[in-house]
């Protein structure tokens, strides 16, 4: 299969974690127990502009914030992604790129975040990782607002 037939008019050319932010109470960490567990999401756009006479660039932040607790023990986890978005402009309009910013966007930074926060769990708990739960972007940026 030609991979040029199925590539996107909508890319995402570069990403960063602007900040990573850990707390962590925990002696031991056991997954088989019982903890209260939290998630956050929330996104912005930085901006979008002009990238050249072809295509729209979009800055993109998502922020992730994962709680595990029992007792008097915690852990919290804050991650933030920013990606730099490309689109082109034969295919969408500013509104249509703004639209695919935050679904397609924030799907893309969401598995970013989500693979990075477990790899840093792993690493900063005794045994075992914090894992941000699978998401339905779309049922997301349709039920929220710009941060």
């Amino acid at each position: 299969m030609q991979t040029t037939k199925i590539e996107s008019f909508f890319r995402l050319i570069g990403n960063y974690i602007s900040a990573i932010n850990i707390t962590n109470d925990f002696i031991l960490f056991d997954q088989n127990s019982k903890y209260k567990k939290s998630f956050d999401l929330s996104h912005r756009i930085i901006n979008i502009t002009d990238f050249d006479d072809n295509c729209f660039s979009g800055y993109l932040e998502l922020t992730a914030v994962a709680v595990v607790s029992k007792a008097k023990e915690k852990y919290k986890a804050k991650i933030v992604v920013t990606g730099i978005f490309l689109g082109e402009k034969e295919i969408l309009d500013q509104s249509a790129f703004k639209e695919m910013l935050i679904t397609s966007g924030i799907g893309a930074l969401y598995s970013i975040a989500r693979s990075t926060l477990i790899s840093i769990s792993a690493q900063t708990l005794s045994r075992g990782s914090v894992i941000l739960p699978m998401i339905n972007v779309l049922e997301y940026s349709q039920n929220t607002t710009e941060e």
